[in-house]
């Protein structure tokens, strides 16, 4: 999940790996790979390492082995950051919100107000006895 949103050069580059990626089919590659393709580019070999470290911290590379990572699809990514987005509004709104694999789980009367969110597939209503049951 993204705690802070990229810097341009990060996203960038990260767009760069994920273009790399479908022109050689090579979804994983180890951290001195990423690091050679991203140095012409970055400027330096120090600053595409320290790049890499951000990308992986910040969820756009997973990390699969040691010193080995893959790059995840930006859509994902996004996915992901969007629900934990949504659901941190919607608690400050004071609705009771669980967020479950990569979806939006809400019960009662909230589900009907936020009709725009089952349209999209982020939301998923349930309900409150399923909602116990779920949580023990």
């Amino acid at each position: 999940m993204l705690k802070r949103w990229p810097k341009r050069r990060e996203f960038l580059l990260y767009y760069l790996l994920v273009l790399y990626s479908k022109a050689t089919g090579k979804k994983c590659m180890n951290r001195g790979e990423y690091v050679e393709l991203l140095a012409p580019v970055a400027g330096s070999k120090n600053l595409a390492s320290r790049i890499v470290k951000i990308l992986v911290r910040q969820g756009f590379l997973e990390r699969v082995k040691p010193l080995v990572y893959c790059v995840k699809p930006l859509d994902e990514v996004l996915g992901v950051t969007l629900v934990n987005y949504v659901a941190g509004r919607l608690r400050r709104k004071g609705i009771n919100v669980n967020v479950e694999d990569r979806k939006l789980v809400v019960a009662g009367e909230e589900c009907e107000k936020l009709k725009v969110l089952m349209n999209i597939g982020i939301l998923e209503c349930k309900d409150f006895a399923e909602l116990l049951q779920g949580q023990r």
